[in-house]
């Protein structure tokens, strides 16, 4: 049905698209429902970004030794787990806790997707179609109007 390539495409703007909108409205449901002031805000920017900050490497390794496949499930699980207990919750310390789990499962997401993609569309065959002009191969670093045959 669809490649790969296309499959990705389609599921990085799905994926995009509803987590633009969940962060939006949690930051509307934060502000005027719960009067959350601007430094309460900063408080759980900032829980989120140290979560990635601080997993990052190990999530990373888990996807590179395990599974890039174990690693997106794993991210789905925590994200969702993440997103439902921020839905359920108006305390603060609650909510950080919640962004604390987001970033991590983004983590285990991060570059987990395109290395599963790109491991299972790369071959060892040189591609069928070259650019024209002088990017083309032997002429790849000359100036623009070197010729890549000697004289």
């Amino acid at each position: 049905m669809f490649g790969p390539a296309t499959l990705y495409v389609w599921w990085s703007a799905a994926w995009a698209t509803i987590m633009r909108a969940f962060g939006l409205a949690s930051m509307i449901y934060w502000v005027d429902t719960l009067g959350f002031d601007a430094f309460q805000l900063v408080v759980l920017g900032t829980g989120l970004e140290a979560a990635v900050f601080v997993a990052e490497i190990p999530t990373g390794v888990v996807a590179d030794t395990r599974s890039r496949k174990l690693s997106l499930i794993v991210s789905h699980v925590v994200i969702a787990i993440g997103v439902t207990a921020a839905g359920l919750t108006g305390n603060f310390w609650l909510l950080v806790a919640t962004q604390v789990c987001w970033g991590v499962g983004w983590t285990f997401k991060s570059g987990a997707d395109v290395a599963w993609v790109t491991d299972g569309s790369v071959t060892n065959k040189p591609p069928t179609k070259s650019w024209p002009g002088p990017v083309n191969g032997p002429s790849l670093g000359r100036s623009p109007g070197s010729s890549s045959v000697a004289a």
